[in-house]
C-alpha cells in the first residue's frame, strides 16, 4: 500500500511540474547564397519561441502577443524570418559566417522542448584542373586531377560508371590516374562536396601524347645541354693548354734575352778631359711585362676552371 501511494505521488509531480524534454538534433547543409529554413514537426499553440545561435539569443516570440524581438547586435542584418506559429526560422542568402549551432526552444504548457541544428555552409565546388606527366621508368602516363583552394571535398576518377580512384581530404585535394600511353579511353574526374559537384571528361590519349611530346622535348634539351657543357669544357682546356705553351715560350725568350742598355753623352765643365762616360739605365723589358701578365691570366683562368 505504501509503494502504491509513493508511485501515484511521483506521477502527480511529473505531470504538474514544468519539465524539459531531451534535445533533438539535426544536421543541415547548404551552399553559399542559398535560403534555408530550420524547422520542426511540432504543431499546436506555443507559449514562447526562442532561437539561439552559438549560445546567444537571436530571435524570440511570445506567442500571446505575436511580436518578434531580435537581438540588438543582429549578425544576420535583417536576413531572418520567424514563423511564430510553427517556430520555423528562415535565413536568406547564407554565407560561411552563418555556419554553427542553432538551438530552438519552445515552451508549451509548461514543458520546454529543445531542437539543435548543426548548420554547415559550403562554397560551390570549383572546376577541377589537370596536370600530366610521363613516368621515366615505365610506359605509363600519369594524369592528376586537383582543385585549387578546395576544402572538405572529394575527388574521384571514373571510367564510365566504374570508380577507379578516390580521395577525401580537408584542403587542396588531388587524385592521380595511371594509364598506358597507348590508352585511348575516355575518363572523367568528379569533384564534389555535400552540396554540389562537377564532373569533367577527359580524352586520355590526347593528354598522354602531349605529355610524351613534352617529355621527349625535355630529354632532347637535356642531351643538347650536356653536349654544350662538354664542348665548353673542351674549349677551356684547349685554351689553357695553348696559353701554357705560349707562357713557356715567353719565359724561354725572357731567360735568353740581352738586357737593354741606354747610353747618353755627359758634358764635363772646365778644362777637364771629356771622356765618353757610359751610364747604364736599366728598365723592365717588354718581355718581362708580358711574362708577368701571362702568369696572372693563367692563374685567373685556372681558378675559373676549378670553380
Amino acid at each position: 500500500m505504501m509503494q502504491i501511494t509513493v508511485f501515484f505521488f511521483f506521477l502527480f509531480v511529473v505531470q504538474v511540474s514544468p519539465g524539459v524534454t531531451g534535445v533533438i538534433q539535426h544536421t543541415v547543409r547548404r551552399k553559399e547564397g542559398d535560403t534555408v529554413t530550420l524547422q520542426t514537426q511540432d504543431t499546436g499553440s506555443k507559449d514562447r519561441i526562442t532561437w539561439l545561435f552559438e549560445g546567444k539569443m537571436i530571435v524570440e516570440s511570445p506567442a500571446t502577443k505575436g511580436d518578434v524581438y531580435k537581438n540588438d547586435t543582429d549578425p544576420f542584418k535583417g536576413r531572418l524570418q520567424l514563423d511564430n506559429q510553427t517556430g520555423a526560422l528562415t535565413i536568406r542568402s547564407v554565407n560561411s559566417d552563418d555556419a554553427g549551432i542553432y538551438k530552438l526552444q519552445i515552451l508549451k504548457k509548461g514543458v520546454m522542448s529543445t531542437w539543435e541544428f548543426n548548420f554547415s555552409v559550403y562554397a560551390p565546388v570549383r572546376s577541377p584542373t589537370f596536370r600530366r606527366g610521363i613516368s621515366q621508368k615505365s610506359s605509363q602516363c600519369a594524369v592528376e586531377c586537383y582543385v585549387k583552394n578546395g576544402s572538405e571535398m572529394s575527388l574521384s576518377w571514373y571510367k564510365g560508371n566504374e570508380l577507379l580512384n578516390e580521395t577525401r581530404v580537408q584542403t587542396d585535394p588531388a587524385v592521380t590516374l595511371m594509364t598506358e600511353q597507348e590508352d585511348n579511353g575516355t575518363y572523367s574526374c568528379l569533384a564534389s562536396n555535400p552540396v554540389s559537384n562537377i564532373k569533367i571528361q577527359l580524352n586520355i590519349s590526347e593528354v598522354c601524347v602531349q605529355a610524351l611530346d613534352i617529355a621527349t622535348g625535355s630529354t632532347f634539351l637535356q642531351v643538347l645541354g650536356g653536349l654544350c657543357i662538354i664542348l665548353l669544357v673542351g674549349l677551356l682546356v684547349m685554351a689553357l693548354y695553348c696559353l701554357q705553351k705560349r707562357i713557356s715560350v715567353i719565359k724561354f725568350e725572357a731567360d735568353h734575352s740581352v738586357e737593354e742598355i741606354n747610353y747618353v753623352d755627359i758634358n764635363i765643365p772646365g778644362n777637364a778631359l771629356k771622356p765618353n762616360v757610359q751610364i747604364e739605365f736599366t728598365r723592365e723589358t717588354e718581355t718581362e711585362k708580358l711574362v708577368q701578365w701571362s702568369d696572372d691570366m693563367f692563374r685567373v683562368v685556372k681558378q675559373a676552371a676549378v670553380r
